[in-house]
């Protein structure tokens, strides 16, 4: 039982400060598998008992970096844009881990609701365990560690959460005003003097328990800030003033630009990149295994925190050239080469960075959207504050860029690069019409096997075709309501204006009421009963298929008149002189189109349209 509660403590250094400088260490504690899977058990039934205040984001479920991020990025935009002023306060503890006193622990777990035996297990595991200090020259002698939490602990993390909601409960104000992730600790406020006075209260209540606030590390920052508007000082002593400060990673900016914040993600792909170079620039490694080691490795350092920004082209084409010099590198490509970049991302299996941005940020409003309307996301977007946008351009805010974008649907896959955007205004005709838009008609015709299918303008409005055969010269009247003048005509004095008033059945002529067109015949032919007007002021569409099954006539103006009985045997030759001369080119007078098919086969169809 002894080997499971000895602890091997590794130093490493922070990357800052003197090598030399113990201080500049962070101590991570190396524990058997059988201690961390008990840590597990214990952790899984606390957190049943115990519950921790929303200001805490750190370890805490459906809570993320994420969201205090976003959180702190909209409360920063709305008061810019109303400019109005906001003073933060970001709080830094000295040693946060290592000065818990066991002592306040054991207290704050039982003031939870804790069980007096999971506190009795807890103390088992510190007050047993053995610790040794692994160096460049072997290990140290075990020795016994009386204070702070163990680092690299499964328990730790939910322990110091149960201690800081105990501490800060008379001082924490509701999210966005105060916001925690573990040890990393914001305070806001509208005026200097009230996020002094908070920035104080929080001092005197950590260290009268045990804890110590960092002069030093901790940084005062004003969001659209007014001449003369001073500093915040601590006990006396003032906090440094910042424009920018590295919040959970991401850098904040008080003018709310992220330009920063861009440079920064392009050198956190970078840094990744070198850390896994050996593989990138293998020539032995097929491309495929190093597009999905970039995917797994690079790109994530290069999306942290983006989905909570709104970008501008200039800022993503920097993250996507950035993209691109690594994946040439990779791959072996120089410029020179000139391999075009979709060939680039083609090999690897890479989308574009652009792409991915905006998938990012439509994910996470969508999940922002889902939640609980309590959520602190939710509350930030619909938060209104009174007062006004400054005037020129307005600064960009995180709402605009999905508002402004058309591409947002146009999101890649990364294993199928070349996958084609949808464009919802590209309407395909199965029917094949084929519309004139350059002619002063506006007509769609359509000949399919002698079906006519009109289509205006995707209404699915139904022409009715009546399909007419001459045969043997013997002209049947069709269905399209063309009146035929089957009276006996007797008046010889008659036979001039029934010559004009031809209503020609044989011919099939179907008069297109295009609005202004319908008064334009000379001879004044016209469709008694067709001459519907689309509301829509939309051309009807006619298409005129002739079959002649035994007159080989080549042409479009042979008309004849009717075969009833026309009374008059006198005036009957001279009617139909006067026919042949009155009548002339039907497309030139009626501004409609025929189509002449082969001599041989002449069919006429007929299409209306119903409005």
């Amino acid at each position: 039982m002894r080997g499971w509660r000895r602890n091997v403590l590794v130093p490493i250094f922070k990357n800052k400060g003197d090598v030399q400088s113990c201080s500049n260490y962070r101590g991570i504690k190396l524990m058997s598998h059988t201690m961390k899977v008990w840590e597990r058990v214990v952790e899984a039934r606390l957190r049943k008992v115990v519950e921790i205040c929303e200001q805490q984001y750190g370890f805490m479920p459906r809570k993320s970096t994420t969201d205090a991020i976003f959180a702190l990025r909209i409360l920063m935009e709305k008061y810019r844009d109303g400019q109005r002023e906001l003073h933060c306060v970001f709080v830094d503890l000295e040693k946060a881990y290592d000065r818990v006193p066991r002592e306040e622990l054991w207290y704050c777990m039982r003031k939870s609701g804790v069980a007096e035996k999971y506190v009795r297990v807890v103390q088992d595991m510190y007050e047993r365990s053995r610790t040794v200090v692994r160096c460049a020259v072997g290990q140290t002698e075990e020795f016994k560690v009386k204070v702070g939490l163990h680092q690299g602990s499964a328990l730790s993390p939910f322990l110091f959460a149960i201690v800081m909601d105990q501490l800060s409960e008379e001082v924490r104000q509701e999210s966005p005003w105060t916001m925690m992730f573990a040890d990393d600790i914001v305070i806001c406020s509208e005026s200097r003097e009230q996020v002094e006075e908070n920035l104080e209260r929080w001092r005197f209540a950590l260290e009268r328990r045990g804890m110590k606030v960092s002069r030093s590390k901790t940084e005062y920052m004003c969001v659209n800030e007014r001449e003369g508007s001073g500093t915040v000082r601590l006990q006396g002593e003032e906090v440094k003033k910042v424009q920018e400060f590295k919040y959970l990673g991401s850098i904040a900016q008080s003018n709310g630009e992220c330009a920063k914040e861009v440079k920064k993600r392009v050198q956190a792909g970078w840094n990744e990149w070198r850390k896994v170079s050996g593989v990138l620039c293998n020539r032995k490694i097929s491309a495929r295994i190093k597009g999905k080691v970039y995917r797994t490795v690079v790109r994530p350092a290069m999306l942290y925190g983006l989905e909570t920004v709104s970008l501008r082209k200039k800022q993503e084409s920097e993250l996507e050239v950035a993209e691109l010099k690594m994946l040439r590198f990779s791959l072996g490509v120089t410029r020179l080469d000139r391999f075009r970049n979709e060939y680039i991302r083609g090999t690897a299996h890479v989308g574009r960075l652009g792409d991915k941005v905006r998938e990012a940020r439509l994910r996470w409003f969508g999940h922002v959207q889902r939640r609980e309307s309590e959520y602190i996301g939710r509350r930030m977007l619909d938060m209104e504050l009174p007062g006004r946008r400054q005037r020129g351009r307005p600064k960009r805010r995180y709402m605009d860029r999905d508002s402004n974008n058309n591409n947002n649907n146009n999101i890649s896959n990364d294993s199928n690069n070349n996958k084609s955007s949808n464009n919802s205004n590209n309407i395909s005709n199965d029917s094949n019409i084929s519309n004139d838009n350059n002619s002063g008609n506006n007509r769609n015709i359509s000949n399919d096997g002698n079906n006519i299918s009109n289509d205006s303008n995707n209404n699915n409005s139904s022409n009715k075709s009546n399909n007419i055969r001459d045969d043997n010269n013997n002209n049947s009247s069709d269905n399209n309501n063309i009146s035929n003048d089957t009276n006996n005509i007797s008046n010889d004095n008659n036979c001039s204006n029934n010559s004009n008033n031809i209503r020609d059945d044989s011919n099939n002529i179907c008069n297109d009421n295009n609005n202004n067109n319908s008064s334009n015949n000379s001879n004044n032919i016209r469709d008694d009963r067709n001459t519907s007007n689309d509301n829509n002021n939309n051309n009807r569409n006619i298409s005129n298929n002739i079959r002649d099954d035994n007159n080989n006539n080549s042409t479009n103006n042979n008309i004849s008149n009717d075969t009833n009985n026309i009374s008059n045997d006198n005036n009957k030759q001279e009617q139909h002189q006067q026919h042949q001369n009155n009548i002339k080119n039907v497309n030139n007078n009626n501004s409609s189109t025929i189509k002449t098919a082969k001599p041989s086969t002449i069919t006429t169809a007929i299409s209306e349209d119903y409005s």
